[in-house]
């Protein structure tokens, strides 16, 4: 890979859990729960005497976040928190709670660092609540996916009680990620060896499952359903053919069919095992992970973008950025229905803000976050840039100077508050200017 810049890169696979959820649990927590403090993280304890492993270090510290992004040359990273803190194993009630107030403070914390997006996290004992809970992250919180984990205390992610969620997941055209946890019937296979149970097992739990929701149906019921296998995707896409052999009933697609509609993420760690992956789903099924937070990608000379550039360009391209992009940053139409023109609200106020920033520090240039940097892309391509109707009526007012007689709404569409910045002028300026950085000429 020799065009593919480092620092625009896109990181889909994430952990962290922010410190006020944790502080704010520590003081109203669920019967049963219980949060420990030390000067180094928190350890929390849940209902049966159940401890999680200590929450600390990379998964609660942001500047150690920001310097490890910068050295991979990571510009953005979408996030969840790990499963352990998920809190699958509360009833419906408090587990419903518990989620919503997740999801509240990673929203919160990645609305501070423009470097940050958002999976949501769901209580899956109650599925038609779970669905309610990602129309509220997705929709009000402005998440980009959600994180599921792959082995629940009861019932499988297979059972059609699941529809409900899987019909709003494929109505919302919201991304699935698959995650395996640290509780699944493989993991205790081996429990005397944690170091084998967190590096196999997880690979094992993910394949049967995966392989569970392609043989029951569920991916020819929800065929617009967006699934992303983390960790390289198990072993499945390197047993594509005994699937065909074994399964293959002719009844249905084959079930390599139905994996290359999913998507798979690069956490492999070396350039052999990614172009194989490359090879057998397709460039454009390969999404740039990290896991960051629960992994070696932190310690000392682990380069994830390293097995990328083994990759040709326009591969190495996709991997690291445009995939992302199409999957998790675009704005459409289908995916936000009612909200499409409040989401350009969103971005328009979210322009005038850093124009303002801009002015008052003088600055012709500043980064932008990377979901404006998509929603641009996304106008583009929707051919709204020179539509001056569309953003008559999509600019909010209060963005605009008042009583142009020119305009029949009453407003210049083309003016920022008091300023002499032109909107169409900015944009073009945009299209002209590097990736990732707003200039003002």
């Amino acid at each position: 890979m020799t065009s593919t810049a480092g620092h625009r890169a896109i990181d889909v696979h994430g952990h962290c859990v922010p410190r006020s959820f944790l502080e704010d649990v520590a003081g109203s927590a669920p019967r049963g729960v219980a949060v420990a403090s030390s000067d180094d993280g928190y350890v929390v304890t849940l209902p049966r005497g159940l401890v999680l492993r200590p929450v600390r270090g990379a998964m609660i510290d942001g500047p150690l976040r920001g310097a490890w992004m910068d050295a991979q040359g990571v510009g953005h990273q979408v996030v969840a928190p790990w499963l352990d803190v998920q809190g699958q194993e509360l009833a419906a009630a408090d587990g419903a709670r518990w989620v919503t107030l997740l999801n509240d403070h990673l929203a919160a914390a990645v609305a501070a660092d423009a470097r940050l997006s958002a999976h949501a996290t769901l209580h899956l004992r109650d599925p038609e609540a779970a669905a309610v809970e990602l129309r509220r992250a997705i929709g009000e919180l402005g998440m980009r996916g959600v994180m599921l984990p792959c082995t629940l205390p009861d019932g499988r992610l297979a059972d059609r009680g699941f529809d409900a969620l899987w019909s709003v997941a494929v109505e919302l055209d919201v991304p699935v990620i698959l995650h395996a946890t640290t509780r699944s019937p493989a993991a205790a296979l081996l429990a005397e060896y944690p170091s084998l149970r967190g590096l196999f097992a997880r690979h094992v739990e993910t394949s049967l499952v995966t392989a569970e929701l392609i043989v029951t149906g569920v991916l020819d019921r929800f065929p617009g359903l967006k699934l992303v296998n983390v960790h390289g995707g198990g072993l499945l896409p390197y047993q594509t053919g005994r699937f065909d052999n074994d399964l293959g009933d002719g009844a249905r697609r084959l079930p390599s069919e139905v994996l290359r509609t999913m998507y798979f993420d690069s956490v492999l760690l070396t350039a052999p095992a990614l172009r194989y992956l490359v090879d057998v789903m397709g460039a454009d099924r390969v999404l740039l992970g990290s896991d960051y937070g629960a992994t070696p990608t932190e310690r000392a000379g682990v380069s994830i973008l390293s097995p990328v550039r083994d990759l040709d360009d326009a591969a190495a391209e996709a991997v690291a950025r445009g995939n992302a992009m199409r999957l998790f940053m675009g704005l459409t139409q289908t995916g936000l229905g009612n909200n499409y023109n409040h989401a350009i609200h969103h971005q328009t106020e979210h322009l005038a803000f850093l124009v303002d920033r801009m002015r008052a520090a003088g600055a012709s240039r500043i980064d932008v976050s990377l979901e404006a940097e998509a929603w641009y892309e996304r106008l583009v391509a929707d051919r709204a840039m020179d539509d001056r109707a569309f953003w008559d009526q999509c600019i909010p007012s209060r963005l605009n100077n008042q009583g142009n007689v020119d305009n029949p709404h009453g407003r210049t569409a083309g003016r920022f508050p008091g300023s002499a910045i032109d909107f169409w002028e900015l944009m073009a300026d945009w299209r002209s200017g590097p990736a990732g950085e707003l200039v003002l000429s």
